[in-house]
């Protein structure tokens, strides 16, 4: 049966029922696995389906107001004098959120056996967070396509199938993200 581990079990369903950002931050700021899913049942991402995807809207949301994941997903050309003029711009909650969001999502996901990472539906809103204004966001984003792919035979990476626009998204990372060069 597809459960979540009893001893995380009261803390997921907080989260589950929780729409306020600072309230979910909060719980997610207490959220990490102490026994490391010590039984394949609790290994497998099935189990975490529910809270993966309260966490794909969160990032959804954020991906709709930051200026940057706007101007790469925009496929028509966008006058310079427009480029970050977005009608919203991602609050300090959201930001927060995201942070805590995609840190709860790597812990998940780093403790999930690799037979079911398939699950894992947000990759191309990771490729457009790897672009983020916001260091930790970007470098989160990073961290978690790193682990998606780790250990995984090439064969099996189809679920990262958003993930082919990935030397477009580097690039615009490159010549928008902080004046950094990779």
């Amino acid at each position: 049966p597809v459960s979540i581990p009893p001893f995380i079990g009261r803390t997921v369903t907080q989260i589950l029922n929780e729409s306020n950002f600072a309230t979910l931050t909060r719980l997610l700021e207490n959220f990490s696995v102490t026994y490391n899913f010590e039984r394949y049942e609790e290994k497998s991402l099935y189990n975490w389906i529910d809270l993966l995807n309260k966490f794909d809207s969160i990032l959804e949301t954020f991906v709709m107001q930051d200026p940057v994941s706007l101007l790469i997903m925009t496929s028509c050309p966008i006058p310079d004098d427009q480029v970050f003029q977005s009608p919203h711009v991602p609050s300090d909650e959201l930001i927060q959120l995201v942070k805590q969001v995609l840190r709860v999502s790597f812990v998940i996901v780093s403790h999930s056996s690799l037979d079911t990472r398939v699950v894992y539906g947000s990759a191309d809103r990771l490729s457009l967070l790897m672009c983020s204004e916001h260091y930790e966001i970007a470098n989160s984003a990073m961290s978690m396509i790193y682990e998606l792919l780790k250990n995984q035979p090439k064969s099996s990476l189809t679920y990262l199938a958003p993930i082919p626009d990935l030397p477009r998204v580097l690039e615009a990372f490159a010549n928008v993200g902080w004046g950094h060069e990779i």
